[in-house]
């Protein structure tokens, strides 16, 4: 994972955790548009190092992401996602990773239902109790059964550390053979995407 995948996957968790939290909104904003920055940066962070000055050259970078960036950059931590996340139960996070499953959905379901963690909404799924809750009707339950079911299956996941190569091989493949067409190229541009581009562990 890269270091900019990295720090751009902090600032959305940061934004993902206010937004279950019920923070401000435009704080939440701007944590988003500084993790889309960061991911979009062709340049390295780390070869840039904890410079506050070079930091706030970057496009869309103001002081507050530059100085956690730094942080990051000197200490391999920011100080407040530790303690955005230390203001959650510890399982609540993982159920971001349902799909379809967003931090206004997992407000709702630690605020109206007592869920905390995967094993909790499981068994409160398998009975009628989400069904009381306002906007969970019969077809938006089952659609969450279904990504509940392939999230299962997901968790049959691999390392970031040994997919990433065959990631980049597989692009690489791709972008020649694009080449290889008469002189023309018909693949203008290949990238690995979902949890690979996103930096993920797994």
């Amino acid at each position: 994972m890269s270091t900019n995948q990295q720090i751009a996957g902090l600032f959305q968790e940061m934004a993902d955790v206010m937004q279950i939290l019920g923070e401000d909104g435009f704080r939440i904003n701007a944590f988003q548009r500084a993790a889309r920055t960061l991911d979009d940066l062709a340049q390295d962070l780390g070869a840039i190092g904890p410079d506050m000055a070079q930091l706030m050259q970057i496009p869309g970078v103001g002081k507050g992401t530059a100085q956690r960036i730094a942080e990051f950059l000197t200490t391999g931590k920011i100080q407040e996602h530790q303690e955005l996340l230390g203001r959650l139960p510890p399982g609540l996070i993982e159920l971001l990773q349902i799909p379809g499953v967003g931090p206004k959905t997992v407000a709702v379901f630690w605020k109206q239902a007592g869920i905390t963690c995967l094993a909790d909404l499981k068994k409160k799924i398998a009975g009628q109790e989400l069904a009381e809750l306002p906007g969970f009707g019969a077809k938006k339950l089952e659609n969450l059964r279904k990504s509940l079911s392939f999230a299962a299956e997901a968790s049959k996941r691999f390392r970031l550390g040994a997919i990433q190569p065959l990631g980049a091989w597989l692009v690489n493949q791709l972008a020649q053979r694009g080449k290889d067409q008469g002189g023309q190229r018909p693949v203008e541009q290949v990238a690995y995407a979902g949890s690979l581009r996103r930096g993920k562990e797994t």
